[in-house]
C-alpha cells in the first residue's frame, strides 16, 4: 500500500483527494475578512509581501490570498510536505521546497527569487516540525534581504475540527462562520547581529500572537 501511495497514481489520488476536501470546507463557509486593506494594498505593490500564519492554520491557504494572487509558499520535501506542496498547487501556487531544518539559505534564496519575480511569499514560520507558535528566523531572514513587508494573518471557525498532531490543525467545519484578521504591515529596518535580528523575530511572533488572542478571545476558545 506504501508503494502505491508514493507511485504517480497514487500520489494524484491522494492531492486530488486532498484539494477536494480543502476545496469544499474553504468555500462552504461563510468567511468575514477583517482588515483586509492591510494586504491588498500591498498586494500589487513592486515589492510583494510575506505573509505569515502559524501552521495549525495553514489549511485556509486558499482564502488568505484569494484565488489568482501570484502566491508561493515555502513546504518540507519530506513525505506530507509533498504531498501539501501539490495540493497548493491545484490552487495556482508555487511551491519552494526547503525548510528552517534542512538546507535554510538554499530555501531563503529560493523564496526572495519568487519575491523578486513578482510573488507574494506565504510562510508557517513553526513549521514544519514546531514546536507550536514559536517563529523560526526565517520570516525574518527573508524581509531582511529583499525589504518585503510582514503580514501576520489569523483565522477561527466558531465550529473546528482539531487535529491530534503536534500542531493540533485546525480544520473548520462546513457551513459554519469564520473570521479572519490581517495584521498591519511590518517593516523591518536592516539589521546585523544576532541580538538585533532576535528582537525582531520577538516582534513578529508578538504580533502573531496578539492576531491569534484577540480572536480565542472573541470565539470564546
Amino acid at each position: 500500500m506504501k508503494k502505491f501511495f508514493s507511485s504517480p497514481v497514487g500520489t494524484f489520488l491522494i492531492t486530488a483527494i486532498g484539494s477536494l476536501i480543502v476545496g469544499v470546507l474553504n468555500y462552504s463557509v461563510r468567511w468575514q475578512k477583517r482588515d483586509h486593506h492591510n494586504f491588498t494594498e500591498f498586494k500589487n505593490a513592486a515589492i510583494k509581501p510575506i505573509i505569515i500564519v502559524w501552521h495549525d492554520q495553514l489549511f485556509a491557504f486558499p482564502i488568505i490570498l484569494g484565488l489568482g494572487s501570484p502566491g508561493s509558499c515555502l513546504c518540507s520535501s519530506h513525505s506530507d510536505g509533498r504531498y501539501l506542496g501539490k495540493i497548493i498547487g491545484w490552487f495556482g501556487f508555487h511551491t519552494v521546497w526547503g525548510s528552517s531544518n534542512r538546507k535554510p539559505a538554499a530555501a531563503l534564496r529560493a523564496m526572495a527569487r519568487e519575491i523578486n519575480n513578482g510573488r507574494i511569499a506565504t510562510m508557517t514560520p513553526d513549521g514544519p516540525r514546531g514546536p507550536s507558535h514559536v517563529m523560526a528566523m526565517g520570516p525574518i531572514a527573508l524581509a531582511q534581504l529583499t525589504g518585503a513587508p510582514i503580514i501576520p494573518v489569523a483565522w477561527r471557525a466558531k465550529s473546528q475540527w482539531r487535529a491530534k498532531s503536534w500542531d493540533k490543525m485546525r480544520f473548520m467545519k462546513p457551513f459554519t462562520s469564520t473570521s479572519m484578521i490581517y495584521g498591519k504591515p511590518i517593516f523591518l529596518e536592516k539589521k546585523k547581529g544576532n541580538e538585533a535580528l532576535e528582537i525582531q523575530r520577538q516582534q513578529v511572533e508578538n504580533a502573531l500572537n496578539e492576531l491569534n488572542e484577540q480572536l480565542d478571545r472573541e470565539v470564546g476558545l
